[in-house]
């Protein structure tokens, strides 16, 4: 699953993003014209999952995952801020 976090500059999105990834980025490094996004990719725990690799030891384990996307923020009237969201 992809999450594309997004909003307003300052709004807290690296924040949030650092929060559900655990990932250390500096927050406000988008204000040196960079607009790369920062990409954190989280495993998510499920017992059901152990539960079946304990009984069928041999299939292999394969946890779902997130991929949250932290992308610059998006200033009203700039249309070069929609380019992010199609790469």
């Amino acid at each position: 699953m992809r999450v594309g976090i997004i909003g307003l500059p300052l709004s807290g999105k690296t924040t949030l993003f650092k929060a559900l990834t655990g990932s250390e980025v500096e927050v406000g490094s988008w204000s040196g014209g960079k607009r790369e996004a920062h990409i954190g990719i989280v495993k998510v725990p499920d017992e059901r999952l152990d539960f079946l690799h304990t009984h069928f030891p041999s299939a292999k384990k394969i946890p779902a995952a997130i991929e949250y996307i932290d992308l610059a923020g998006f200033e009203k009237g700039i249309s070069e801020s929609a380019k992010v969201l199609t790469e």
